[in-house]
């Protein structure tokens, strides 16, 4: 059984100002997402990168529709030269336009722009309404073992190497009982908290991520579930493989991707706990009740 807990915020310790970060040798395979702050139901823009022979990679963009048309979209392949990804975007015979996409300064996604200032108009011309391929990307995937640019091969070091000091907070968390104490590694995108990473044991760096925290619905697992998700769209994504009661909530386990959604008991109906059985009714589970919290557990067994 997955050992289950729930943060309570001690104190902040302010994360290492010598820490340094080091360029990553990027996968660029991958879905990503433009990031828009605090907005999971608006416009959505999209780029999606898979690989090829050799060094070229199929790159698309896709976005939103607006007024029931697609607002963006653009498909190309594409090849890797100095760490860097290079597209040609000319609609234009005999001419060349290069699109650049290289890692973001922290890491966590991809910068799109062109290599000649005064070409990035070219990048509006497969968009409506003034927008563009350019911006920021953010891969911002779930599935098992993996959350954006990590996974379970990860350790703390990695993550204080890869993402700048500024958006790394670390805390003291506090477990469900008193003597649960835990390193909580806050990581956060433009002041917004993305999520948290949590070792087994405290101030012990080398120790690989145990469990990961989703604080912001940007991030969404491949079947669309978020931190808004409700008990209906997760049991209509996923089986829950148990439910298990805690002091103030209930835990969904879900084994395909080791996560635990928890839901505060005030949201059940009376009768949710049958004695008889010694477990949680399901049917007095409300389909409409949002979770409170959404955890990854990773290397869990050591």
């Amino acid at each position: 059984m997955k050992k289950i807990f729930f943060i309570g915020i001690i104190f902040i310790l302010f994360a290492n100002c010598n820490q340094s970060t080091e360029s990553k040798k990027i996968s660029y395979e991958g879905n990503y997402e433009m990031f828009i702050s605090n907005d999971s139901n608006g416009y959505k823009q999209y780029l999606t990168i898979q690989k090829e022979k050799d060094n070229y990679y199929l790159v698309t963009f896709s976005a939103s529709k607006v007024r029931d048309r697609e607002a963006c979209r653009f498909s190309d392949k594409g090849f890797v030269k100095n760490d860097t990804l290079w597209v040609n975007i000319s609609n234009e015979k005999n001419k060349k336009v290069l699109m650049y996409i290289v890692p973001t300064d922290d890491n966590l996604g991809l910068d799109v722009f062109t290599k000649k200032y005064d070409e990035r108009f070219y990048m509006m011309r497969y968009c409506n309404g003034g927008g563009s391929l350019a911006g920021i990307y953010i891969k911002n995937g779930i599935a098992l073992n993996n959350v954006g640019i990590f996974n379970n091969s990860n350790t703390i070091n990695d993550v204080l190497r890869l993402i700048p000091a500024s958006q790394v907070k670390k805390r003291v968390g506090q477990g469900e009982f008193k003597d649960d104490v835990y390193d909580d590694y806050e990581i956060y995108y433009k002041n917004e908290h993305l999520f948290t990473l949590t070792p087994k044991d405290t101030a012990k760096l080398e120790q690989k991520i145990n469990r990961v925290l989703i604080k912001t619905p940007f991030f969404k697992t491949e079947k669309g579930i978020t931190v808004k998700s409700t008990y209906r769209d997760i049991k209509s994504a996923y089986t829950i493989n148990e439910i298990e009661p805690t002091r103030e909530h209930i835990v969904l386990i879900v084994n395909e991707i080791n996560a635990n959604f928890t839901i505060s008991k005030k949201q059940l109906e009376q009768g949710w706990w049958n004695e008889e059985n010694k477990s949680v009714n399901r049917d007095k589970i409300p389909n409409c009740v949002t979770i409170d919290d959404f955890i990854l557990w990773w290397n869990v067994v050591n």
